[in-house]
């Protein structure tokens, strides 16, 4: 993933810029870029089965072109009805393709034109209150519209798709327990200690008891004396609203 993620964020870009069109080996490492930042769906025999390098070619080709107009974006901001008759255009034309839907065809578009186009992405989609599912044209377009006006009140040097990715970064560091909200809490009850939970504590958050023999209390190494004392049920929020 790291490395086709460089690819996309730096070689691809250019490239569409330079040449203006993907061949076939292009769009397998786009797919396994996909594929790896996502939910893996299998369909990778099929794009090899049904696409030829030469229709790959003419598909992304016809995509680019399509999406054009996009390109001014980039000296100022453009009227929605354009942004989005260019990417209606440029995604019909992308979708050509077999095994290439909405979703692998705003890949293309965001590495050419972050300033209007992210990446739909399933962890964005729902970081902005929007299901993840269908994959559909008119669905993007909302996205795509909701991250542009973010970029564009984050100031200079935001994109769509910089909104995007950020995004997509803090669903996996919650995902994988690494930002601070997920960070556990560990309490310490004495005997007699009676622990009430309410509202999210109670409803949003997973409880366990630790099997550990010891527990450092205070700086000191305290050990358990049965199931009542030594209580030390670990919360880690599970669901977010």
């Amino acid at each position: 993933l790291v490395k086709n993620d460089l690819w996309w964020r730096e070689t691809l870009p250019q490239l569409l810029t330079d040449r203006g069109y993907m061949n076939k080996d292009d769009m397998r490492t786009l797919l396994a870029w996909k594929w790896g930042r996502g939910q893996y769906r299998p369909g990778r025999s099929r794009f090899e089965k049904k696409n030829q390098d030469e229709s790959v070619m003419a598909a992304t080709e016809a995509c680019l072109n399509a999406a054009a107009p996009l390109e001014g974006a980039r000296n100022g901001p453009l009227p929605v009805e354009t942004i989005n008759a260019a990417i209606r255009s440029a995604v019909t034309a992308a979708t050509k393709m077999p095994q290439v839907g909405p979703a692998t065809a705003t890949a293309i578009l965001a590495a050419r034109f972050p300033e209007t186009c992210p990446f739909y992405s399933d962890e964005a989609m729902e970081s902005v209150d929007m299901f993840r599912e269908p994959y559909t044209l008119s669905r993007y377009l909302q996205f795509a519209q909701v991250l542009r006006e973010k970029a564009s009140a984050l100031g200079e040097n935001w994109t769509a798709e910089k909104v995007g990715r950020a995004l997509w970064t803090a669903s996996k560091a919650r995902a994988l327990g690494l930002d601070d909200e997920r960070s556990p809490i560990s309490l310490y009850l004495g005997i007699g200690s009676l622990l009430i939970y309410k509202g999210e504590a109670r409803y949003d958050w997973t409880h366990h008891i630790t099997k550990r023999k010891k527990d450092k209390i205070n700086g000191k190494q305290v050990k358990k004396l049965g199931k009542i004392d030594g209580f030390r049920p670990q919360m880690t929020k599970t669901k977010f609203k």
